[in-house]
């Protein structure tokens, strides 16, 4: 028995959206969609930012080791700054560093 043709093409209609409406919603949903896209997106931005960083890093690295390996006063430095060495004959003067001492009050016998 064959469908009326209006019947039909209602059907093949309703079918085509069908189809319309799950690929679009995994176009945007699914394992490859359009939000999995975004994250992967900023996670890429992310560790792009992370890179950059660590470049940064690397290049005051090595011209930190530069400078320790042929300049000699830097390298004092870092030896007196982060070793607290001192040449023979130095006085080395301590302050708290938030420029406050605490005192203790004697405590006065009770009467």
């Amino acid at each position: 028995m064959a469908l009326p043709k209006k019947l039909s093409r209602h059907v093949i209609n309703y079918g085509l959206m069908s189809v319309l409406v799950l690929m679009l919603f995994f176009l945007v949903f699914g394992e490859w969609g359009l939000l999995h896209y975004r994250r992967l997106s900023e996670e890429r931005r992310l560790l792009e930012e992370r890179s950059q960083a660590l470049q940064r890093e690397n290049e005051l690295l090595r011209e930190k080791i530069y400078r320790i390996s042929k300049d000699d006063r830097y390298l004092e430095k870092i030896a007196r700054e982060e070793l607290g060495l001192v040449r023979k004959g130095e006085i080395i003067y301590l302050f708290p560093a938030n420029g406050v001492t605490k005192t203790a009050t004697p405590s006065r016998p009770q009467d």
